[in-house]
This record gives structure tokens, C-alpha cells and sequence, in this order.
């Protein structure tokens, strides 16, 4: 994170007041939505979802009063949403898919149309992959999340996540060369 550090002692969280809760809004806002919009495919069940998500991560650090040594606000955060898309797809008993172009801000019609067709290409390659290796793939390169973060957002331990993202990658890079190669 930017201007605030990514592992915050547990007594600064009390200190820091509103003033370090809305830092926190306006560094991970604008990824968090565009992660949970991939998800969802509704700007207005993203905003929701990401709103309820920046709510509970406030009552959660204020009820805290021991025990907790540093807390990784981004990765936090991250689960907390995940756990929400969850959630809102158990009570809806649907799943929605959204084009990823336009999810990561769309193919600007002004660049070059063969980086346009590239992109392309890689959308719809991690549209063929396994939705958790697609995660991985999406919090770690579009997200910027280093695998110990995206570790403790899906709930595996630090090993399992390094290897699930080897082999996403694999998988991806297999997919898009054998996409090439028609």
C-alpha cells in the first residue's frame, strides 16, 4: 500500500481513528471493486458488496482488544469480500460471469489493436481455467497481491497457494499457446 503501510501494529489501528479508516477506503476502493465486480457482473451488488466489506472490517479492528499482533489490512480486507461473494451467491443460487475486459477497465479503442487482441486472447484463456486458479491468477497478477496475502484470503496455507499458482499459470500459458497455435 502507498501511504499506509501494509502490516499495522494493532494499538496504531486504535489510534489512527476515522482518518486512518478513510486512507485505507481510498487506497483499496477502486482493486476491491474491481475484484468483486469480476465476481458479481453488477456495479450495484459490487459497490454493496464492497461497502459491506470496508463496514464489517471496521466493527471487526474496533471490537478487537487483544491478541492480534499485526494485521495484514489488504489480505483482510480481500477475505472479507471473498466471504461476502460467497455469501451472496448462496442466498441467490446463481453465479453470473462478466466479460474480464470490461471488469479491468475495458480495451481502450485507442491502443494498438494487436495488444487489444492480446488481451482479448488472455480473457478469455482464464475464463477456461479453474475459478480458483483464475483467483489466484487475478488477485496476484491484475491485483498486485504477493502469495502470502492471496494465502490467507482462499484459506490454504503459503505452500499450497504457491503451488496452486504455478499451476494456474501453467494451465494459463498452455491454453493461450494452444489458442495461438489454431
Amino acid at each position: 500500500m502507498n501511504s499506509i503501510e501494509n502490516k499495522l501494529k494493532y494499538k496504531d489501528v486504535h489510534k489512527g481513528g476515522n482518518d486512518f479508516f478513510e486512507d485505507i477506503y481510498r487506497e483499496l476502493a477502486k482493486p476491491l471493486y474491481r475484484f468483486i465486480y469480476l465476481k458479481v457482473s453488477s456495479s450495484q451488488i459490487a459497490e454493496e458488496l464492497m461497502q459491506e466489506a470496508f463496514i464489517r472490517f471496521i466493527k471487526i479492528v474496533r471490537r478487537m482488544d487483544h491478541g492480534l499482533d499485526e494485521l495484514n489490512i489488504k489480505a483482510y480486507i480481500y477475505k472479507i469480500a471473498r466471504n461476502l461473494i460467497k455469501d451472496h451467491y448462496r442466498v441467490s443460487g446463481q453465479m453470473v460471469t462478466v466479460e474480464m475486459t470490461e471488469a479491468l477497465g475495458g480495451a481502450d479503442k485507442s491502443q494498438d489493436p494487436q495488444i487489444i487482441g492480446e488481451m482479448q486472447l488472455v480473457v478469455d484463456s482464464l475464463e477456461e481455467i479453474k475459478p480458483l486458479w483464475r483467483d489466484i491468477i487475478i488477485l496476484k497478477e491484475i491485483q498486485g497481491l504477493n502469495l502470502k496475502e492471496i494465502s490467507y484470503i482462499i484459506g490454504k496455507s503459503y505452500g499450497a497457494t504457491r503451488v496452486l499458482a504455478y499451476r494456474a499459470l501453467k494451465e494459463l500459458r498452455q491454453i493461450i499457446k494452444s489458442k495461438v497455435n489454431e
